[in-house]
């Protein structure tokens, strides 16, 4: 089975499932308007591929505190 356009099957899971699976703590972080979203983005990016890195970074992103509304841009 050929490829299409050069992405074969274990690329494409790596692309749409595995990397924003990543993420997720950032995504997480951003979409509650986390007071320190950019960190947790910084501590996902740094040490997301640790494991530990990752959960850490899920645990912050989930429990911390969001921003208040008038800060909100």
């Amino acid at each position: 089975m050929r490829p299409v356009s050069g992405l074969s099957l274990p690329h494409l899971i790596i692309i749409f499932v595995v990397l924003p699976l990543s993420f997720l703590p950032s995504i997480i972080a951003f979409k509650r308007s986390h007071v320190q979203k950019w960190f947790v983005l910084l501590l996902n990016v740094l040490t997301g591929w640790t494991g530990i890195g990752w959960i850490a970074a899920f645990i912050w992103a989930c429990v911390g505190k969001p921003e208040p509304k008038e800060l909100r841009s």
